[in-house]
């Protein structure tokens, strides 16, 4: 089954969702045309993929990366970190050689860590290294096999702030409670 959470105060003004067993190409494009852009993606069981678009006021400059951890990912978010990114979504899916992961970026100022578990070692482990070194969980992802995507948002003096842009298109910093 599904759990779909919803709020309101969103800086979205339009959504709309696709649902089924095909990476929907075209109506992804028509949706960019359109002004969407996705901000969520999961595959469930028998395949099937959730992807949902939005529309705001004021468009947040993002980018996607789709691949293996070892051979692509491990690498890539490097790079998106460097360009002033940060990871927004985190889905693992199934595919021919077994399963990759498509990682959502946005441009804000954060400093994030990623963790890889294989199932071998113990999650609650690296969560609580990563807590006494000052980090929080921002998402988990369990891939196909056990292991284990976890990334870990730096708090700023103990604290945690979520980084953004309001509807102005101005820039905001605000402590998460």
């Amino acid at each position: 089954g599904w759990t779909v959470v919803m709020s309101t105060g969103s800086p979205y003004t339009m959504q709309t969702y696709h649902y089924g067993t095909n990476w929907p190409d075209d109506w992804l494009d028509e949706r960019r045309k359109e002004g969407y852009r996705m901000t969520d993606v999961t595959q469930g069981e028998g395949s099937k993929w959730f992807i949902v678009m939005s529309k705001s006021d004021t468009p947040l400059k993002d980018a996607w990366i789709v691949g293996d951890w070892e051979h692509t990912l491990r690498y890539e978010v490097k790079k998106k970190w460097a360009e002033g990114y940060s990871i927004d979504n985190v889905c693992s899916y199934t595919c021919s050689r077994g399963s990759d992961w498509i990682m959502h970026f946005v441009k804000k100022p954060e400093q994030q860590i990623v963790r890889w578990t294989d199932g071998n070692q113990p999650y609650e482990n690296v969560i609580a290294e990563m807590y006494k070194k000052g980090y929080v969980i921002d998402i988990i992802e369990v891939g196909s096999t056990d292991d284990m995507m976890l990334v870990f948002t730096k708090r700023d003096n103990g604290t945690l702030y979520r980084w953004g842009t309001n509807l102005e298109g101005e820039s905001f910093k605000q402590e998460v409670q």
